[in-house]
């Protein structure tokens, strides 16, 4: 039996594609676990479980990595929790550990139904162009420590208060998650 909060949704999240295919899983599985039409953050992270790194690095990635002017401070405000998390991806941690704040943190399922659908033209576009071309074997999780010093160093230069040596390593970043 379906979830009334998903199969409202339902039309709207009909695709071909491989990650606009995840992206409806995902929400079908959250539907099961929300409060009041909210889910916490953790379970979103214990849902991905394996790319829950990656996931939880485009998250912090993401604002930085808009060419857009944001106050000063902003970028290390992200780039903590992206230098946190890297650490754990050097010591190959299994599951990524949030503060509590941030774990607990509650979003609305219709906030992330509207994130997929709205989402549907640029994944189609990302999976033809990025998907398409790369190698099984540099997405092995026994390279996650690898990544994570690549991914620590760059964090170190978002963290660095200076005008432009936060846009250019958050779109690394950014890029090597979605790929």
């Amino acid at each position: 039996m379906e979830n009334k909060d998903f199969s409202k949704h339902k039309k709207a999240l009909r695709a071909n594609n491989y990650l606009v295919k995840i992206g409806r899983w995902i929400t079908l599985k959250l539907s099961k676990k929300a409060v009041n039409g909210e889910v916490a953050v953790q379970d979103i992270v214990d849902l991905i479980s394996v790319g829950a790194f990656y996931f939880v690095l485009l998250i912090f990635t993401f604002p930085v990595a808009l060419p857009l002017p944001y106050p000063p401070g902003f970028p290390s405000i992200c780039g903590v929790p992206i230098f946190l998390i890297t650490i754990q991806m050097i010591v190959n941690k299994k599951k990524v550990l949030l503060p509590k704040f941030i774990k607990n943190y509650r979003i609305k399922l219709d906030l992330i139904y509207l994130i997929i659908k709205k989402s549907d033209k640029g994944l189609r576009m990302l999976s033809k162009v990025i998907m398409a071309g790369r190698m099984r074997v540099l997405t092995s999780p026994k390279l996650s420590p690898l990544y994570g010093l690549n991914f620590f160093a760059l964090s170190l230069c978002i963290l660095i208060p200076f005008p432009g040596t936060n846009f250019v390593p958050a779109i690394g970043i950014f890029v090597s998650c979605i790929g």
